[in-house]
């Protein structure tokens, strides 16, 4: 369902690693929930995210687990 600039989200925000590194990163869950906010972003009929977005797809992500 992600669109193209969906995916260019997903390859910029930061993977997963198993080892630590100085440089600053998202943990896969921050990364999840923005990558849901986006997708959320069109049905309030914009193509960003707002700050509205976000609780709505932290209630997505804690009713996933």
């Amino acid at each position: 369902m992600r669109d193209g600039k969906g995916k260019r989200i997903a390859e910029i925000l930061p993977g997963e690693s198993a080892t630590p590194s100085a440089e600053r990163s998202l943990t896969p869950a921050a990364k999840r929930v923005l990558l849901q906010a986006y997708e959320r972003s069109p049905a309030a009929g914009v193509s960003c995210i707002g700050p509205e977005h976000i609780p709505g797809a932290l209630l997505d992500a804690q009713v996933a687990e």
